[in-house]
């Protein structure tokens, strides 16, 4: 989809009625916000299903960088991303170790999280030059998180595997690293599944999400939380 090209689909009359029923008006940012939320109805499903298409109590974050438009999509790096902040040794054990319990490197995903200041630490706080959107994973999708783990990175460095541990270092007692990296994967990495979406989402935990493509939504001061009982509306319909 070219979310900048978004059009009013063929129920405009549903949307002015959906609108009316939560005493919204039905001005420009409404008509484009509501042919979003269509189009997220249509390609969005397995997603939907997921979270039972409570969007106001299951949502997910993202904090994107380098972009502060409304509405975006954007393709999932799913073979070679390169991990910002975990070394990359570790990151590729760790990706051989998912991909042989849940036959995908979860590692090469789209990471989000129901926490929003997280994603906004992201986005605005530590890179500065993005924003924090509310995400729609497009088509079918695979997701993996931990009751235990909310993040990755910190999870690592607790186990002395990350920057200032042993993978960070040139100079390596490769012994003490695969102490450390068996205790990782027996106290860390064996809490992951692949199981309750709306569990995860209400651990506020990150969740790592596989699918091709995703479309974001963004608030702004004329689209806040107000009006999404209404997109809820809308994709139940």
């Amino acid at each position: 989809m070219k979310i900048n090209e978004i059009k009013p689909l063929a129920r405009p009359a549903k949307h002015r009625a959906i609108a009316a029923n939560h005493g919204l008006l039905m001005n420009s940012d409404m008509v484009r916000a509501m042919a979003f939320m269509d189009t997220v109805r249509t390609d969005c499903q397995p997603y939907l299903q997921a979270i039972d298409y409570a969007l106001y109590d299951h949502m997910l974050y993202r904090g994107v960088i380098n972009t502060t438009r409304q509405y975006i999509a954007k393709t999932v790096r799913l073979e070679d991303r390169q991990p910002k902040d975990i070394e990359l040794e570790l990151h590729n054990r760790i990706n051989e170790y998912f991909n042989e319990k849940f036959g995908a490197p979860f590692r090469n995903s789209m990471h989000v999280t129901a926490d929003e200041p997280q994603a906004f630490e992201y986005a605005e706080g530590g890179y500065n030059t993005g924003a924090v959107y509310t995400i729609f994973p497009v088509g079918k999708f695979d997701f993996l998180w931990s009751p235990k783990i909310s993040d990755m990175l910190d999870a690592a460095m607790g186990h002395d595997l990350q920057r200032y541990g042993n993978f960070g270092n040139t100079e390596r007692d490769v012994t003490k690293l695969e102490k450390y990296w068996e205790r990782f994967k027996n106290e860390a990495l064996a809490t992951y599944q692949t199981t309750d979406l709306i569990g995860a989402i209400k651990s506020r935990n990150e969740v790592m999400i596989r699918c091709k493509e995703y479309y974001g939504f963004k608030e702004t001061a004329a689209i806040t939380k107000d009006h999404w009982s209404a997109y809820e509306e809308l994709v139940r319909s």
